[in-house]
């Protein structure tokens, strides 16, 4: 467990989610109010409680859990951090709350995509519905001294949201960019399944271009100050991941990730990439031809 302070209020903490370093993170805005955006896996909850101590909050007095969607390595930690913090109140998306009181059809769903890895994740525990509240767009928080603005981007899934802190012109985008790990220099589109949309993705970013906005902050993973045209680039690099799959599968027939993997390469001028980041593309790989198919742009055979 590591914790960095990116801003004058706002804590990086590491939750080594399933072994890695510095791919999962969760942020800390410690204010007259307290919030935490994105809270990791549950398998990785003693490391998140550690990381909170470490900058100086109480997590049993966390006022905001902020999530900006419900894929497990983002929300899995949320029901069981509420039995600790009880006073908290959970933000989601609207379509997300369902599934934070009742986690059957989440886990059901997880277990399809991962199979038996899904174990590694941890127990997902439910939410009390008195401790869960809708996002509506644009809503705005006032934590004391700064003030966070939620915006629903969906794509990445049709869940997500995306958090902008105001003073700081800082946006934590969750997973509406791509992944950028320090230990591999390329960014990652994240297309996963079951419900990857594609123009609703696209669409998201677009709308980061109208915010203030000079820092981003990934769950995957840290701060970067972004240059003009960073957002066009992030969609740039959406349609080329989509036209890179769709050529794969249509043109060279090629449907094993293995394949895949080995074109990526050669594509990007690397020999292998770490754990973490394979295990991402498969999981875009496989978003991305669920993707192609509901949309009739692949045949479904």
């Amino acid at each position: 467990m590591s914790v960095e302070k990116l801003l004058d209020k706002v804590y990086l903490i590491d939750t080594h989610g399933l072994g890695f370093e510095k791919c999962i993170g969760a942020y800390l805005i410690k204010d007259e109010k307290t919030a935490l955006i994105d809270v990791g896996y549950a398998s990785s909850l003693n490391n998140l409680l550690a990381g909170v101590k470490t900058a100086g909050a109480d997590p049993s007095k966390i006022d905001y859990i902020i999530l900006t969607h419900i894929h497990l390595d983002h929300s899995g930690a949320a029901g069981k951090l509420t039995k600790i913090s009880k006073g908290s109140l959970v933000k989601a998306h609207p379509r997300a709350i369902k599934h934070l009181i009742d986690p059957s059809k989440l886990i059901s769903s997880v277990r399809e995509v991962y199979g038996a890895k899904a174990e590694r994740f941890g127990e997902v525990l439910p939410i009390d519905s008195d401790m869960v509240e809708e996002v509506a767009d644009e809503e705005e928080i006032k934590l004391g001294s700064l003030t966070l603005r939620l915006h629903l981007t969906p794509g990445h899934a049709p869940h997500h949201i995306s958090v902008q802190l105001i003073e700081e012109k800082a946006l934590f985008c969750g997973d509406a960019l791509s992944m950028k790990i320090p230990s591999f220099k390329h960014d990652i589109p994240q297309t996963p399944p079951p419900s990857y949309i594609h123009e609703q993705a696209v669409q998201s970013i677009k709308r980061f271009m109208g915010l203030e906005v000079e820092v981003v902050l990934r769950p995957h993973y840290g701060s970067m100050r972004i240059y003009p045209g960073f957002f066009d680039d992030q969609v740039a690099l959406l349609n080329w991941w989509k036209n890179f799959i769709y050529e794969l599968v249509v043109e060279k027939s090629e449907k094993s990730f293995e394949g895949v993997l080995r074109y990526y390469l050669k594509e990007v001028g690397e020999e292998n990439v770490p754990p973490f980041i394979e295990e991402n593309l498969k999981i875009s790989f496989d978003g991305m031809v669920r993707y192609l198919k509901r949309a009739g742009i692949i045949s479904s055979d």
